[in-house]
């Protein structure tokens, strides 16, 4: 994402591990990245499940992982409550755009584990697992059809 623009950037190539500094960009917790004298910071802003972007680069089948916090699962008090409710507010509306293109939609629950909590990623990574043996017979299905 474009930090003066807002425009999501699909970096094709180039310097990986530069593209990768400027995803983990987040605002307010890690400085922008500087490509090219341009400032770019995560891609999560504008396309937190970015199934638009897999089709771009040519996927004909997309499973998309939603792990998006619910909204009010957050205690809106304080400052730091109030910007991540409001954050989480923005990202459920753009991921119901988001996810309404991908083909299968993996959701782990994760509802007791905060984005930042990387104590809890054990967790998280069964959760994944978990989501995803749900969606198997799905996912063969759905591609027996291509």
């Amino acid at each position: 994402d474009r930090l003066q623009t807002g425009k999501g950037v699909l970096f094709r190539r180039g310097d990986t591990g530069l593209a990768v500094r400027a995803s983990c960009a987040v605002p307010g917790v890690f400085q922008p990245a500087v490509i090219q004298g341009r400032e770019y910071v995560d891609g999560g802003l504008v396309a937190p499940v970015p199934v638009r972007y897999a089709y771009e680069m040519g996927a004909t089948f997309v499973i998309a992982v939603n792990i998006s916090s619910d909204a009010s699962a957050f205690n809106a008090t304080g400052t730091l409550g109030l910007l991540q409710q409001t954050i989480s507010i923005m990202q459920q509306s753009i991921n119901q755009y988001e996810l309404a293109k991908a083909d299968v939609v993996i959701t782990p629950q994760l509802k007791q584990m905060g984005s930042a909590d990387f104590r809890a990623r054990n967790a998280a990574i069964l959760a994944g697992e978990l989501a995803t043996q749900e969606k198997v017979v799905e996912i063969k299905e759905r591609l027996k059809k291509i």
